[in-house]
C-alpha cells in the first residue's frame, strides 16, 4: 500500500510506502523473562544499579527516570534481551497502553519490566525516531490502542503489534522528519523547564513569605514592613458558609451553582459547574475576592481552595465552604490557606469516612493564620497574583507548542 502526506518538506515527492511493522525487519521484544524475572532481593538503589523501567517512565516520548525501580548490575546481564539501545522505541503493553519512550544516548543500557516491550528497527529501512513520531500521532495512537486485548488488564500482544501498518518514506526524508521533530520536542521541553522552574519559584516563596509553624515573622519580607504578624482565628476574619441546598444536578438551567469539581488547582473552572432552575436567594450569588474551600471531598483533596476572582453570574452551591472576607485581604488569606502548613493542617482536622472525608465550620473556624497589616498583605497577595500569571502564560505558551506539534503530526501522518 503506499499513502501521501497533505504536509512534505521541500524536494520529497515520492510516495510513501506502507507496511505492517511485522513485515520490517525490526526486532521486537518484551520484558517478560519467566522464572529469571527479577525478585525483590535483585532490586537495589539508584546508584548501585540499572534502571529497570515500567509504563510510568514512559512520557510524552521520552525515557524518564523519575521513581524506576533498579535491578543488580548481576539480574541486569542476566537479562540481556531487554537490555535498551540507542534508537529504540519503548512501548507499554500492559497496563498503561498508548505510552511511549525513545532510547537517546543517556539511556543506552537501561532495562524494561514486564509491563514494556522493544521495538528496534533496522536502520537500513526505518529509523526510529522517525517511527516515534508517527506512534505519538493521533494515527499511531488509535492504530496502538484499537489492538489492545483482555478485560480487567489490557494489553497489546507482540503478535497485534506486528500487525500495525506503518508509513515508510525514504531514508532521507525519514532522517529529515525525525530531526524536525526533535527540534520541536527540545523546544518544548525547553518551555516546559521554565514552567517547572516557576512552579518551584512560587512553592518556595510560599514558604519564605508565609511565617514558618511557631514563627511571628516571616523569613522573606518585602521593603518597608516590620512589624510583628498577628495571629488569628479563621473564624474571627472570615464569615463561614453553607451553599443552596436546591437541586444542583442539572446540567443546563436557568442558574449557575458551584460543585465540588468547580474548584480546581486554585481556579475556578466553569466547565463543571451545576445548574438549576430554582432561583437561589441573592445571599448565595458569589462576590469577587471570596473564597471557596473543599470541606467535602476524598481527603487529598480536604482543603483545596479557589478564589473567586472575577465575576462568572456564579451560585454558592453545596458541597464547598465560602469564606467572605472581614478586615483581611482575601487575596492574600487565598494563598496562606494554599500553603502546605495549611492544607495538612485540614487533612489532619478531616472527619474521615470510608470513601469520603469532611470537614465542618466549627473545625475549620479554629484554624489559626497569621496575618500582617493590610497593605503587606496586599503587597504579597499582589506578588503571588503576578506569578501565577507569568505561569499561566508559561502554560499556554507549551500548550500552544504540543498542540503545533500535533497539528503537524495529523497532516505528516493521514
Amino acid at each position: 500500500m503506499t499513502k501521501q502526506p497533505s504536509y512534505r518538506f521541500a524536494g520529497y515527492t515520492e510516495v510513501w510506502e506502507e507496511k505492517k511493522l511485522g513485515e520490517t525487519e525490526t526486532l521486537f521484544t518484551d520484558g517478560n523473562y519467566g522464572e529469571a524475572y527479577p525478585s525483590e532481593k535483585d532490586l537495589t538503589t539508584s546508584e548501585n544499579g540499572v534502571p529497570f523501567l515500567r509504563g510510568s517512565n514512559l512520557v510524552n516520548g521520552v525515557l524518564d527516570e523519575t521513581n524506576a525501580n533498579y535491578i543488580t548490575h548481576e539480574k541486569h546481564e542476566e537479562l540481556t534481551s531487554g537490555h535498551i539501545e540507542l534508537d529504540d522505541i519503548i512501548l507499554a503493553v500492559r497496563g498503561s497502553l498508548g505510552a511511549i519512550g525513545y532510547a537517546k544516548d543517556e539511556n543506552v543500557g537501561w532495562n524494561i519490566n514486564s509491563q514494556l516491550a522493544i521495538i528496534r528497527t533496522n536502520k537500513n529501512e526505518a529509523k526510529g525516531d522517525f517511527l516515534l513520531q508517527f506512534f505519538i500521532s493521533a494515527k499511531g495512537q488509535r492504530e496502538l490502542l484499537s489492538r489492545n486485548t483482555g478485560t480487567a488488564l489490557k494489553q497489546l500482544p507482540l503478535k497485534q503489534l506486528k500487525d500495525i501498518p506503518v508509513p515508510l518514506p525514504s531514508l532521507p526524508e525519514q532522517t529529515a522528519i525525525g530531526f524536525f521533530f526533535q527540534d520541536i520536542d527540545q523546544l518544548i521541553s525547553l518551555q516546559q523547564r521554565k514552567l517547572e522552574v516557576l512552579k518551584e519559584q512560587k512553592k518556595t516563596y510560599l514558604k519564605l513569605l508565609f511565617p514558618a509553624k511557631g514563627q511571628t515573622k516571616p523569613v522573606l519580607r518585602f521593603a518597608g514592613f516590620e512589624d510583628e504578624w498577628k495571629e488569628v482565628k479563621l473564624g474571627e476574619v472570615f464569615k463561614i458558609s453553607s451553599g443552596f441546598t436546591g437541586d444542583s444536578s442539572l446540567h443546563s438551567g436557568s442558574y449557575k451553582l458551584t460543585r465540588i469539581e468547580t474548584i480546581s488547582d486554585g481556579l475556578i473552572n466553569v466547565k463543571k459547574l451545576g445548574y438549576s432552575n430554582v432561583a437561589p436567594d441573592d445571599s448565595y450569588k458569589l462576590r469577587i475576592g471570596e473564597i471557596l474551600f473543599s470541606n467535602i471531598n476524598s481527603i487529598e483533596h480536604i482543603g483545596k481552595v479557589a478564589l473567586y476572582d472575577k465575576d462568572y453570574g456564579l451560585y454558592h452551591g453545596i458541597n464547598l465552604l465560602r469564606l467572605q472576607p472581614i478586615d483581611v485581604n482575601g487575596i492574600f488569606s487565598f494563598y496562606e490557606l494554599g500553603t502546605i502548613e495549611k492544607r495538612n493542617w485540614a487533612r489532619s482536622h478531616a472527619n474521615k469516612a470510608v470513601n469520603q472525608a469532611s470537614i465542618n465550620q466549627i473545625i475549620l473556624s479554629s484554624l489559626n493564620l497569621q496575618i500582617p497589616s493590610l497593605p503587606e498583605q496586599e503587597a504579597i497577595g499582589s506578588f503571588f497574583q503576578d506569578l501565577d500569571k507569568a505561569i499561566a502564560k508559561q502554560e499556554e505558551k507549551v500548550n500552544q507548542l504540543k498542540e503545533s506539534k500535533q497539528t503537524l503530526l495529523r497532516k505528516m501522518f493521514i
